[in-house]
């Protein structure tokens, strides 16, 4: 008989949301070095210690994005080191690439143009994030420098907006210069409603929206909202450049909010040959957002406001590059006639003395460093100059081959690129001399001459933002969060926080952030890893931002511990299969995870354990087990594809013993000799190793003598045949009086209600002579005492 063995977990765990206790913990940012664990931008915590206040000057990324125009992608290249550490194609298999423009929003993603999308008359646009720190490794996560991965490891990750999409829990992503991962066009190519990358390999290309109307991308920048700007300026048959459409897009999502016309035909008519966004009123930085978009061929500047939508055409020859000083003036390069002209942001008109030479050959690219100089690449002279706000020549620097952009990097250093001989310098403004060159390989050619490194949308920053990740562990629920500081209500200065979790740190990124208020409750909010970013804005003027400030921020979590309560085993037939989730107890109650999931150590020969999709366990046991078993069960919760291990526990099987013979050497001797019927209860012979009620059911009665050969004698026959399936036997007390005493043997079943049975057999005496001995001699149990027959006896029945 196949015996069914049904097991449960009897588990002390630690999981995520199921918690008899709760343990409450808290972590605090306060000291320069707690601030200093998370990534911080246009903030600083000197000279005032132990807390957060906003720059007066930007300081980016140390990061710049040259788009190597002739190969389709965009460098990455260190700015304090020269290494690159990254190239990413900008459009799916078979689009139209040759990116130019770039511009780096606020949390270091750089954001870049087609040019050579021109197909249904559509532009495109590509985001690509970041990642910083890490380890280099491979598809399984093992160390490799060379490795095609980025593990996120706590102690090495510094900052990361790059989308775990396969949720492997790594980073997969260019290593450097020539590593360009493919991008295949299976959904991608259309752009759609969000832009939303799917099919790249490479995990930093994040968005890619294409634009209708808007071909040949050539201007893209990024507004105060941290939204972007895109507009189009494709050549017409004559090989002269056009404006076209103008769109907004959502810098999270890519999804197009906003639009304007500035065609020639029903717009304005100039403008999307490149440019950048700044604030009308400078000073104070309580103006709107105006887009300045230069326009060569139209030989205009275009000012738009983006709050009114209110634009006009400001007349400059051979409008090309676009820079802003730090009191707030426009410096546009003239590329015809190799003069830069300072125009008042406000009025649009000139300054007076402007424009001015720039000291070289065919001006493009246009930066300013802090000391409020101008910085001009003169593609036909190998040159980049430099001018003072006045617009005097201070310095002349010898360059590499057809310089076009500039940018500024975090040390204020500039960086050129040279088209033609494919490669970028940094050049020390204390020395006004070339410190470091990058090579970006055979056939880049870095056409571009917009904000690489991001000084520009992050001059004089109306915020900057503190980022940081926490581990709280598994087992961890995310409670409320506070903070300290000061805001300020007459610049609208505020501190802004936001939260996201995620099970693994490289999902943080495809969770959208939740704004939190001072101490309320996280509500709804788990995984491990949680990151907490505080955005500090303000719209006092330059120089006079005491405020805000943030002083310290505390998040408060806790460790969750499960209950499980479910008895010891033991075997018994028949038990149906329990739900191992019937047996947790969920405190706090919530939505904390996804699913538990159940597993099981390795069992003895024979056994057999099987969990199903519903955490439903079946255990079976070889037939006539008596060994008992020990298996250990591990629980564990699922959240976002990814398991916590919760709770392990050894779980004891009871193996069932049958019922025996109390003594081996039992056997009941009937008294007298008086041919009555004498009963003889046979449980009371019968015991169970695991104590278990027994019954018993008698098979048979035999004998070793005849029953009396007449059968209507009245003393036949010698055992009752109405006891046969009971468990009393009644059996007469009668023998041979010429033989050596009679013995009955009663065959019977006993059971222990829970799959054990045992057949057995006692033996009844009936001794010759009733002196007290019982001596009686079992000659062969030849006779069914329970039946007659005539004419010499009753044979057992074979």
């Amino acid at each position: 008989m196949k015996k069914a063995c049904t097991a449960l977990i009897l588990a002390a765990a630690c999981l995520p949301g199921l918690s008899k206790e709760v343990r409450a913990e808290e972590h605090i940012w306060t000291l320069d070095a707690d601030f200093d664990e998370g990534t911080i931008i246009n903030l600083n915590h000197d000279p005032n210690h132990d807390q957060l206040q906003l720059n007066n000057f930007a300081k980016p990324f140390r990061f710049i994005n040259v788009p190597a125009s002739a190969r389709g992608t965009v460098v990455r290249v260190d700015t304090d080191t020269g290494e690159i550490v990254g190239e990413y194609k900008t459009a799916p298999e078979f689009r139209g690439l040759n990116p130019s423009r770039t511009t780096v929003d606020i949390y270091g993603n750089v954001w870049t143009g087609n040019r050579g999308e021109v197909e249904d008359e559509k532009g495109s646009v590509v985001k690509i994030g970041i990642v910083i720190g890490g380890t280099r490794c491979n598809a399984d996560g093992t160390d490799n420098p060379d490795g095609e991965y980025v593990r996120l490891d706590p102690d090495k990750l510094t900052y990361n907006t790059c989308v775990d999409r396969n949720g492997d829990g790594l980073i997969r992503t260019s290593k450097g210069l020539g590593d360009i991962r493919p991008w295949p066009d299976n959904t991608d190519g259309a752009g759609g409603a969000d832009g939303i990358v799917e099919d790249a390999e490479d995990e930093c290309i994040l968005i890619y929206q294409r634009l209708p109307g808007a071909p040949g991308i050539r201007h893209v920048s990024v507004d105060r909202e941290n939204n972007v700007w895109i507009g189009g300026h494709p050549p017409d048959d004559d090989g002269h450049y056009y404006p076209t459409m103008f769109y907004k897009l959502n810098g999270n999502t890519g999804a197009i909010v906003d639009s304007f016309d500035a065609s020639e035909d029903t717009g304005f008519g100039c403008g999307g040959y490149g440019g950048t966004i700044v604030n009308n009123n400078f000073d104070q930085l309580l103006g709107n957002d105006i887009l300045w978009s230069a326009s060569v061929y139209q030989d205009k500047l275009l000012r738009y406001d983006l709050s009114t939508g209110e634009g006009r055409c400001i007349e400059v020859e051979g409008s090309y590059g676009i820079g802003i000083d730090n009191d707030g003036f426009i410096w546009n390069s003239m590329h015809w006639p190799n003069t830069i002209t300072k125009i008042n942001p406000d009025t649009g008109s000139y300054e007076p003395g402007f424009p001015v030479d720039t000291g070289g050959k065919a001006g493009r690219g246009v930066a300013v460093t802090a000391d409020n100089t101008v910085w001009s690449a003169n593609t036909n002279s190998n040159t980049v100059t430099r001018l003072d706000s006045d617009g005097n020549l201070l310095a002349t620097i010898e360059v590499g081959t057809a310089p076009t952009g500039l940018s500024v990097d975090k040390a204020g250093k500039i960086w050129v690129t040279n088209r033609e001989s494919d490669n970028i310098m940094r050049i020390n403004p204390a020395t006004n001399a070339v410190d470091l060159t990058v090579d970006l390989g055979e056939g880049a050619g870095p056409y571009n001459y917009s904000d690489m490194t991001g000084s520009v949308r992050l001059s004089h920053p109306p915020m900057g933002f503190w980022d940081v990740v926490y581990d709280g562990g598994c087992n961890t629920l995310w409670d409320r969060i506070s903070w300290n500081g000061q805001e300020d209500a007459v610049n609208n200065g505020e501190i802004i926080v936001q939260v996201r979790a995620a099970t693994k740190k490289a999902m943080l990124a495809s969770v959208p952030f939740t704004t939190v208020s001072n101490g309320a409750a996280l509500t709804g909010m788990k995984g491990q890893f949680i990151e907490v970013r505080t955005t500090l804005t303000t719209e006092a003027p330059v120089g006079d931002r005491d405020l805000p400030v943030l002083r310290d921020l505390t998040l408060e979590y806790s460790e969750l511990d499960m209950t499980v309560d479910i008895p010891d085993l033991k075997y018994s037939f028949g038990f149906a299969p329990f739900d191992l989730d019937d047996y947790i107890t969920f405190d706090p109650t919530g939505d904390w995870y996804d699913d538990v999931i159940w597993s099981h150590s390795p069992v003895p020969e024979g056994w057999n354990v099987t969990i199903d999709e519903n955490n439903v366990v079946t255990v079976t046991c070889p037939e006539d087990e008596t060994e008992d078993v020990f298996i250990t069960f591990s629980a564990r919760l699922s959240w976002d594809n990814e398991e916590c291990i919760g709770a392990e526990q050894e779980v004891l099987f009871e193996a069932n013993h049958p019922p025996v013979l109390c003594d081996v050497n039992a056997f009941q001797c009937i008294p007298k000799n008086n041919k009555k019927m004498f009963p003889v209860p046979l449980t009371g012979f019968v015991c169970d190793p695991d104590g278990d009620p027994v019954t018993v059911e008698i098979l048979s009665i035999t004998s070793d003598e005849p029953t009396l050969d007449k059968p209507t004698d009245k003393f036949t026959p010698d055992a009752d045949p109405d006891c046969i399936g009971t468990d009393v036997a009644w059996v007469r007390q009668e023998r041979d009086a010429h033989g050596d005493g009679r013995v009955y043997v009663v065959t019977f079943i006993a059971r222990d209600g829970r799959g054990g049975e045992t057949e057995m057999s006692l033996p009844l005496k009936v001794p010759h002579d009733n002196n007290g001995d019982c001596v009686a001699v079992d000659s062969g149990q030849q006779y069914d005492a329970t039946e007659i027959s005539s004419g010499g006896g009753n044979k057992k029945k074979k």
